[in-house]
């Protein structure tokens, strides 16, 4: 009755690892755990001083409290619901909820990338296993970094070093661990688009646009784009030449690299997972380190927009020029500053394709807009 439940403490599976067919198996033993701590009970009752029995009594009420526990966190991950604090556990109500998204988010067509609309089961399957596979299945050839524009920055210390390599203890895992509230998973907070967006209007950014609309002005040019698929397209190659450019410790990089080359990944689809591959490129969506290491992958390209504005001459923008701005970075939201003369302009869309060949990581067309202000249309 218990095999279940000793197998997956045994393993110290989390809660919310359990799958639909853990939960039937759970959901069906806890009525059978509760009637036999029923009858356990009724035992005691005669013998009340048998210690056999109060230490199966024990055991079978740590059972039933843990199945019950985890139909419980089942259901509340499942709905994606508020957790109603009542008296009963509202399955019921959790189990409508369930079943009305899975109606909802059913796939039930797609048009796969050559324009084919794919409507049985199998075609939507191999659809969406073809376009993930080619993006984060394989990896484009990369040119090296150069590694003397990284050092003309700032870079990892011997303090440092000794810091990032000094040993993690048990305290500090707990602390980790119990700050995680119940019902989350784990990842990073404040990186939210309302972040970023605040973000922006504390260093200004909001205002220089504004600016745009005025008549009068001196030439002034900004490039605002999105980089296409940022986190999925990144160069495993490329961060490691970025962490060893930036003199982070050997063995820290061999830790980090190894994390990131072992990603593997399948498809989940209407209920069912399917397809099996091994990542070759890209950072994964909800690591709590990932954020850390696109951050370094986007210091390359602040670091040869600085240097090609310095050994370039470009002219700032009217507004910038006072803090030498040319550029600001939310995430993958990019932003490009320069007067509006061709020379400047020029100088901006030359640093970019040098960080995109080391990189990996590609604008995106259909995202990118460019503003003038106090530019002849032929310069335009």
């Amino acid at each position: 009755m218990y095999e279940l439940v000793c197998k997956l403490k045994a393993l110290k599976r989390p809660l919310k690892q359990l799958n639909s067919a853990n939960f039937n198996d759970i959901e069906n033993n806890s009525a059978r755990a509760r009637m036999h701590l029923e009858y356990i009970q009724e035992q005691i009752r005669g013998d009340p001083f048998n210690s056999d029995l109060v230490q199966q009594e024990l055991e079978a009420s740590s059972s039933v409290t843990w199945m019950e526990k985890a139909c419980n966190e089942f259901l509340l991950q499942k709905s994606k619901a508020t957790w109603v604090d009542m008296g009963d556990n509202n399955t019921k109500y959790f189990h409508s909820i369930i079943k009305g998204r899975q109606v909802r988010n059913k796939v039930l067509r797609i048009e796969d990338p050559t324009g084919k609309i794919c409507d049985e089961p199998a075609a939507i399957q191999g659809a969406f296993l073809e376009f993930n596979t080619s993006l984060l299945g394989s990896s484009d050839a990369v040119i090296p970094i150069s590694q003397s524009v990284v050092q003309m920055g700032r870079c990892c210390t011997s303090d440092h070093q000794v810091l990032l390599m000094s040993p993690v203890t048990d305290q500090e895992i707990k602390e980790v661990m119990f700050s995680i509230p119940i019902h989350k998973a784990v990842g990073p907070d404040g990186y939210t688009s309302a972040f970023f967006r605040d973000s922006w209007d504390i260093v200004g950014g909001t205002d220089i646009i504004r600016m745009y609309n005025r008549k009068s002005v001196s030439p002034r040019f900004l490039l605002k784009f999105d980089l296409r698929k940022a986190y999925d397209s990144v160069s495993w190659s490329f961060l490691e030449e970025m962490m060893i450019a930036l003199n982070f410790p050997g063995q820290f990089i061999g830790l980090v690299m190894e994390s990131v080359r072992t990603a593997t990944y399948s498809l989940v689809l209407n209920g069912d997972m399917f397809g099996f591959f091994k990542g070759k490129k890209g950072l994964r969506q909800g690591d709590p380190l990932s954020p850390l290491l696109f951050t370094i992958a986007m210091e390359y390209l602040s670091r040869v927009l600085t240097y090609v504005t310095d050994t370039m001459k470009l002219k700032y923008h009217p507004l910038c020029a006072p803090l030498k701005l040319s550029h600001l970075m939310f995430v993958d939201d990019l932003l490009l500053y320069s007067r509006g003369d061709v020379a400047s302009i020029m100088v901006l869309l030359r640093a970019f394709p040098t960080f995109s060949k080391a990189s990996g990581l590609l604008m995106s067309p259909s995202k990118t807009s460019a503003y003038f202000n106090g530019v002849d249309a032929g310069v335009k």
